[in-house]
């Protein structure tokens, strides 16, 4: 059931948001989160990273 609600809200997001749900589900398998308790990265690589993919989805987008 939590599945199709999932599915639901990514299927209602803007593009960009879409993109990051995406991006989640094929990184951790989750839609809406990604488990941070096993990364490796430090927290400013990982904002770095994050900014420069979201560069990216937003010029895909227009």
């Amino acid at each position: 059931m939590q599945y199709f609600e999932q599915m639901r809200k990514m299927e209602n997001a803007s593009c960009l948001t879409q993109r990051m749900m995406k991006f989640n589900v094929s990184v951790s398998g989750a839609i809406e989160s990604i488990l941070v308790q096993n990364l490796t990265m430090r927290g400013k690589e990982i904002c770095k990273t994050l900014n420069n993919r979201m560069k990216i989805w937003r010029s895909n987008c227009n």
